[in-house]
């Protein structure tokens, strides 16, 4: 399950950033840019779990089926009860994938880690509405919510009025809390460049706003370029590596003298809400049964076999003739994914819980097999998913 959620989160997110890239990327409301960037990666992440499906059909099956259907779910609890089930074979891609995930958890906490030391071990002091956190590391100012840390030297220095503002618009804009977010989904979705070119854009936006900020309190355009070449600012937890935001320079003088064309900007916004209507209704449509056809009674008969086997399994298994048991196993039973729907809701139950259902309660039962079901459910319903829906 864990790998259809992957690849459809990824499949979504390249297809917003394709779009971000084409409508946002010249855009100068960058404040717009930065709440559509998330909002993309965070429908990317959730809409997986919505349903929008207005064509979706019921059909029900004699009740024969679902006497069926509970027998196996029954049977094939006590046999897991009973005898342990054999070892699955190493999934290469999740191994693969949980290295990565721990591999940049661990970049992540050594930055945090790094921020905390130079915290707990530096002198502090409250000045322009920060506490600031004095070291003497040479790193440019940067701020971490309300904590602004600066080098001694600087402070001494007497750091220029539009450093001040710049930092103290990341404070107000909550770029912190942005900052964080976008390297927690990295760790999940490390794999994916397209997450890792949402953060990029992200942030840059932010050291966009901060500039048109300082720019609009009067500060001379020049003489802030040849600041920023002096000292680097920035919200920053670039983690494992330096402080510093890593936004080029160059484009940060381009776009600061760049206008605001807002009714375009929103206009452009807009073109966003077809595109997730659209995947939307596209993975509910996956996930449909509308072409489900009834058993024939050639499948009646192949599930009345596999029931067969399984009483023969678990007769087996409780004798203690293990042996027995493991080389029945081996037999060609195709064992379904139970899932339980209930007010649109769907859940993976055990076949335990499926044998405790009262057969009043069903409304119907959905049958996907093949590449429907791979599709729907990744590769663990490769013998087909039953769908058995509740009544309201």
């Amino acid at each position: 399950m864990i790998e259809t959620y992957l690849l459809k989160s990824s499949i979504a997110l390249a297809i917003f950033y394709g779009a971000y890239y084409l409508l946002m990327r010249k855009s100068a409301h960058y404040q717009l840019n930065r709440l559509t960037g998330l909002v993309c990666i965070l429908f990317s992440l959730v809409f997986l779990f919505f349903e929008f499906d207005p064509f979706a059909r019921s059909i029900i099956y004699p009740e024969v089926v679902y006497a069926m259907v509970q027998q196996v779910s029954f049977l094939q609890g006590n046999l897991s009860s009973t005898m342990q089930s054999e070892n699955q074979p190493l999934n290469l891609f999740l191994t693969i994938y949980w290295l990565g995930v721990i591999v940049f958890s661990i970049r992540f906490l050594w930055g945090l880690f790094s921020i905390l030391r130079i915290y707990i071990i530096s002198p502090k002091s409250y000045l322009w509405g920060f506490k600031v956190v004095i070291t003497d590391k040479a790193i440019p100012p940067f701020t971490f919510f309300n904590l602004l840390f600066i080098s001694n030297k600087a402070l001494k220095k007497g750091p220029q009025e539009a450093i001040i503002i710049h930092e103290q618009h990341h404070r107000d804009q909550w770029h912190s809390l942005d900052t964080l977010l976008l390297e927690l989904l990295t760790i999940v979705f490390w794999f994916n460049p397209f997450m890792w070119f949402f953060q990029k854009a992200i942030r840059a936006s932010h050291e966009y706003m901060a500039d048109q900020q300082v720019l609009k309190m009067g500060i001379d355009p020049l003489d802030y370029q040849q600041l920023l070449f002096e000292n680097r600012t920035g919200v920053t937890l670039q983690l494992g590596s330096s402080l510093n935001n890593g936004t080029s320079l160059k484009k940060r003088f381009t776009r600061m003298l760049n206008p605001q064309n807002q009714i375009q900007a929103y206009w452009r916004v807009l073109c966003f809400i077809p595109l997730m209507i659209a995947l939307l209704t596209f993975n509910s449509f996956a996930q449909s049964n509308t072409q489900v056809k009834t058993l024939t009674k050639a499948e009646e008969k192949q599930l009345m076999e596999q029931i067969r086997q399984l009483e023969k399994i678990v007769y087996d298994a409780q004798m203690n003739n293990k042996q027995l048991a493991l080389n029945s196993v081996k037999m060609p039973v195709k064992y379904p994914v139970y899932i339980l729907e209930k007010q649109r809701k769907k859940y993976k139950v055990s076949p335990a819980m499926i044998s405790k259902i009262s057969l009043n309660t069903i409304a119907d039962v959905h049958v996907l097999k093949g590449k429907k079901a791979i599709d729907a459910y990744g590769s663990e319903a490769k013998n087909g998913v039953v769908i058995i829906r509740l009544k309201e």
